[in-house]
């Protein structure tokens, strides 16, 4: 029985937070792999406390040859954000850029953000 209601809490506890916080969309075909999808959505939300709500608009991949076949794969990605305000939400550019390392080891993420970026305000950290 405890098990059920702290299931049913969970739910609606992050119910709450997904209709809060807005939420940030990739288009259906993302070239942005989905761990890093969720890799960008957790950034965004910790670095970019303004924003309320980001869709995909664009992204870019580059293959970079590290040693003997072996390949890093970098993702920049575009997304359209709206900032959260009382009067004056603003629609944003957001520039995330991040990557698939190649290296397969358990000290190491093999995903990651590396920057978050706005060229017409600083909304990020």
């Amino acid at each position: 029985m405890n098990t059920v209601i702290l299931v049913v809490l969970n739910l609606i506890t992050s119910w709450a937070v997904a209709t809060q916080g807005g939420s940030i969309q990739f288009i259906k075909d993302s070239q942005v792999p989905v761990e890093i999808q969720a890799k960008i959505i957790e950034e965004i939300q910790q670095r970019c406390p303004s924003v309320f709500s980001a869709t995909e608009v664009q992204t870019s991949v580059k293959i970079v040859q590290v040693d003997q076949g072996v390949q890093d794969t970098y993702f920049s990605t575009e997304l359209s954000a709206n900032t959260k305000g009382n009067k004056n939400s603003k629609i944003i550019q957001l520039r995330v850029q991040s990557v698939e390392w190649a290296v397969s080891h358990p000290d190491i993420e093999q995903f990651e953000v590396l920057w978050i970026s706005s060229a017409t305000e600083s909304v990020c950290n």
